[in-house]
């Protein structure tokens, strides 16, 4: 394949027992797809690529996940769409993040039914179940989710957004707040927070932004770079929580260095206090070439965990999701470091912002 070898006298160099054969052979349409599309460049309209796009829907998480949604359009109880990691907005989450169409109709109407469970038409806002505003994080992941799934013209959509442009604030032990003892954006915003909230605005489509929501965006994506992805910004000896080092996939509720590398890179920011976080991540490779699972997405601390409708791996174990994302991550920054060698430094990339 061309692609590959273009990859492989780029960057692969930097790496070790590159397992690209695995992930190709992989059971996972989604691994195979990605490996074929982002890791060896072939476009996404080349049959094989099409091919495994289509498998994807058929493989075996996502048959789970879909198996289990109600005749309601919904997982778990109807009233409780965000309850950890099995309600409604959970599922959703985790088909987008292993590669199955938003498009498909009923997925589409469990988005909807987030919004019409957790929106207040009164307040124009989301609420919790005290009837005050819902938390941030979740905020960014209805509306993240809401966006995926093409419900992007929903009135309520832009009522979300405007919470959020008007309402949020990433602040980094600052004095001055309007609330400094608020636990998700008080003195010191919340990095379970700060992550979804990036990748929603994000998300936001260009016609649906203004000045504020850009600025918004930038202090978001400097905020995780002050932090230089994971570390405590004010003492960068310490991680920010032992959580950021033990990669795991999905991470929702806690996120790791490398989600956080996966969203930056992906977005194009390219900045050099990411170098330490990337460097971290490429020493967690085995000698075999691939990664482990650090943590279950579900875990709340070590050996407490909630139930869930599917796994991605063990413990401890080989794992080919975070495989092939650090691989990913590696790839878009040696080949940006490629590009930029004539320069001293990264500068941030405006494809985000």
């Amino acid at each position: 394949m061309q692609g590959g070898t273009v990859l492989m006298d780029t960057w692969i160099d930097t790496l070790k027992n590159y397992p690209l054969s695995r992930l190709q052979s992989s059971n996972n349409a989604e691994i195979r797809y990605l490996t074929l599309t982002d890791l060896l460049d072939i476009p996404p309209d080349d049959p094989e690529a099409v091919r495994e796009r289509n498998a994807v829907a058929g493989s075996a998480e996502v048959a789970a996940i879909r198996s289990a949604m109600n005749a309601g359009g919904y997982w778990g109880s109807p009233g409780d769409s965000i309850k950890r990691f099995s309600g409604t907005l959970w599922q959703l989450m985790i088909l987008l993040e292993l590669g199955c169409s938003p498009d498909m109709p009923e997925l589409r109407r469990a988005a909807s039914y987030l919004l019409d469970l957790n929106f207040d038409d009164t307040k124009k806002y989301l609420v919790s179940w005290k009837g005050t505003p819902q938390s941030p994080c979740y905020q960014a992941q209805i509306l993240w989710t809401a966006l995926a799934y093409g419900l992007a013209g929903d009135p309520r959509v832009a009522s979300v957004i405007s919470w959020i442009r008007d309402n949020v604030e990433f602040h980094d032990g600052d004095d001055q707040v309007p609330d400094p003892d608020d636990r998700c954006l008080g003195r010191h915003t919340c990095i379970r927070a700060a992550v979804p909230l990036v990748q929603a605005l994000a998300a936001v489509p260009l016609e649906l932004r203004d000045k504020k929501l850009s600025a918004l965006l930038r202090a978001g994506t400097e905020f995780l770079l002050v932090h230089h992805v994971y570390k405590r910004s004010h003492n960068q000896a310490k991680p920010i929580s032992p959580y950021m080092t033990r990669l795991t996939f999905p991470g929702f509720y806690y996120p790791d260095a490398l989600q956080i590398l996966y969203l930056l890179t992906g977005g194009g920011i390219f900045d050099a206090r990411m170098a330490d976080a990337i460097e971290t991540v490429r020493k967690k490779q085995g000698s075999d070439g691939m990664w482990t699972l650090g943590r279950e997405y579900n875990e709340r601390k070590p050996g407490d965990t909630f139930p869930v409708i599917a796994g991605f791996g063990e413990k401890g174990a080989e794992n080919e999701w975070i495989t092939l994302r650090a691989l990913i991550t590696l790839k878009r920054w040696y080949e940006r470091k490629e590009q930029s060698a004539h320069m001293s430094c990264f500068t941030v990339a405006s494809v985000l912002l």
